[in-house]
């Protein structure tokens, strides 16, 4: 085994001018010095490609590619074509690593030979850092990972892994492609861990002021993990399915179920009546589904919708656009 292995570290960027410097100066600071950096400059109308490219002049390390506006996913998939290293990390450019994170989650693959290593992250906040707290489990941690996930720019993944199976990020997809990524990996290896937290999420607040905006979301979100779910159905295959099929099943009908209380709120009974009729494995997975896995919020929501009954629609449109508003309860 190569005790000093390339590291490639991909890094998809639009628009951050701003953080992305930050992002490449908490590479320079690792402990652990053999890696290349690739980043994919996403068709930016900033001044990002114009930094990227002088940044890249000073720094051998560093490999610059640009493309037309394509989205994170075109972008990452281009860059693990040209990625040379024996392992992969995904970094966003406004995320940053601690400083012994090459260092650390090498260690630990060459203790366990294991195809993907993670680790624990900040989410950074309004200038705060909150400790995000994961079960840190190893070998099969796939439901660990549904009931929390952790974040990608916290693993060490195997090159060859990726290859092998071939695992991409699917770019029709706009929201939670890299957990749809995540999951594809980690469903077919042994998962290491490193139990320290090792890099720092910058989270930015999504603007969402509306029920347009809010509706949007969930349609997006439940396509993916639509596909999420008829990923693993075909796909799972250890001791764990059912269990993993029926928590994946209870994301699905929660999210359908708050995208139809949006449609509540604006009193938009038509879309409702039309999105049961439409959906008939919706229908039928609200009868199925394990309630266990469900919040009982959601369960009084989904009760609600598939009454099917004008009166109680009524009350609910009432409840969830004033009352339960009002109360914050």
């Amino acid at each position: 085994m190569n005790n000093t292995p390339l590291i490639s570290v991909i890094i998809p960027a639009y628009n951050t001018r701003d953080v992305i410097e930050k992002t490449l100066k908490s590479i320079e600071e690792q402990t652990y010095q053999n890696y290349q950096i690739i980043i994919i400059d996403d068709g930016s109308t900033d001044d990002t490609g114009i930094f990227i490219d002088e940044y890249q002049q000073k720094n051998a390390k560093i490999i610059v590619y640009h493309q037309n506006n394509s989205g994170v996913s075109v972008a990452r998939n281009n860059a693990l074509k040209y990625a040379s290293g024996e392992f992969i990390c995904f970094l966003d450019s406004d995320d940053t690593y601690e400083s012994s994170f090459f260092e650390k989650m090498l260690i630990r693959q060459q203790q366990t030979d294991f195809d993907i290593v993670y680790c624990g992250f900040y989410r950074v906040k309004k200038n705060k850092s909150i400790k995000e707290y994961l079960s840190f489990e190893e070998g099969n941690i796939l439901n660990s990972f549904i009931k929390k996930s952790f974040h990608i720019s916290g693993m060490l993944i195997k090159r060859s892994f990726l290859l092998d199976k071939n695992i991409t990020f699917d770019t029709d997809l706009k929201i939670c492609e890299d957990i749809f990524f995540t999951i594809k990996a980690i469903s077919q290896c042994e998962v290491a861990v490193v139990k320290d937290h090792l890099f720092n999420y910058l989270y930015r607040e999504k603007s969402v002021t509306n029920s347009i905006a809010t509706i949007e979301l969930y349609l997006q979100n439940i396509v993916t993990w639509e596909r999420i779910e008829y990923y693993l159905k075909h796909n799972y295959i250890k001791n764990d399915k059912e269990e993993i099929y029926q928590r994946v099943q209870s994301i699905v009908v929660k999210l359908k179920v708050r995208l139809l209380i949006e449609y509540l709120k604006q009193f938009n009974y038509k879309k409702i009546y039309y999105y049961l009729n439409k959906d008939l494995k919706f229908t039928s997975d609200m009868k199925l589904v394990n309630k266990k896995y469900l919040p009982k919020s959601d369960i009084k929501k989904m009760n609600i919708i598939k009454s099917n009954c004008l009166a109680i629609w009524f009350w609910g449109s009432l409840y969830y656009r004033y009352i339960r508003r009002e109360t914050g309860k």
